[in-house]
């Protein structure tokens, strides 16, 4: 089989499973992990399918998994990205914390980092933070109610997103492009984590690798409305670029 129908194919069972490992499809195939990832690329070039930890999923710029569910993946890179996140927080800081599965693991690395005052809209976050030390200073913002991501969002949470100034906000987005900016799958997730952006002093963005380079439904902003990257990898070299241009201060971790 032809590598062009062989992507053909997996695009064709992405289709009706939405998600497929590497090891599935070279057994599928019979063939080797390395012509399956080497398709997987040639499809990722294309923006036809996002990759994942050891597979692919079907890319759909209005359509992201679970919280649960992408809690299964890139777990070493995500504690990796937190805990250089925490590590810029001084005690008697302000932070705005939106919902995803990075900034749950940044509530956990917040271990050390001294009485803090946290506004977030995700439950997880909050709980998080509570368990570490109770003695932080927490506003769960309201607002209608999605138990899949954990949090709140609407005209109503971001209302109560503006009664805040905060000295930084540490957010995660569903993609980051070179030229269109950060970006999210949910619409109302955009409207929120860009008036976070809004009410923030400095702004960092908690983005593993698999977010780059990618298109969501919804942008949030241009790169030069933020004030950091962390990531587990260096970006691509359009992308690379448009961060020194728009002065974003990019930290890659290991």
């Amino acid at each position: 089989m032809k590598p062009s129908q062989r992507q053909e194919e997996i695009l064709k069972i992405l289709d009706q499973q939405e998600r497929a490992t590497v090891e599935h499809l070279a057994e599928f195939f019979e063939v080797s992990h390395e012509t399956v990832r080497r398709d997987l690329s040639t499809l990722y070039d294309r923006r036809l399918i996002r990759k994942v930890h050891g597979g692919a999923e079907k890319a759909q710029t209005a359509s992201e998994a679970s919280l649960e569910v992408r809690a299964q993946f890139n777990h070493e890179q995500k504690a990796a990205i937190a805990q250089a996140a925490a590590a810029l927080v001084s005690p008697g800081d302000s932070l705005f914390i939106n919902s995803g599965t990075t900034t749950v693991a940044f509530a956990r690395a917040l271990q050390q980092s001294g009485k803090l005052t946290l506004i977030t809209n995700c439950s997880a976050v909050a709980h998080e933070i509570w368990q570490d030390d109770s003695s932080h200073k927490i506003y769960l913002l309201g607002g209608e109610y999605d138990g899949n991501f954990t949090d709140t969002y609407g005209s109503l949470t971001i209302e109560q997103v503006r009664l805040f100034q905060a000295d930084h906000a540490f957010l995660t987005v569903g993609a980051v492009d070179a030229s269109i900016g950060l970006m999210e799958y949910r619409v109302d997730t955009a409207h929120l984590t860009r008036a976070m952006i809004e009410q923030a002093r400095y702004v960092t963005i908690l983005a593993d690798s698999s977010k780059l380079d990618q298109v969501a439904l919804a942008k949030i902003c241009a790169l030069a409305d933020i004030d950091r990257l962390i990531t587990d990898a260096r970006p691509p070299a359009d992308l690379l670029e448009a961060l020194e241009d728009a002065g974003v201060d990019l930290h890659i971790v290991s």
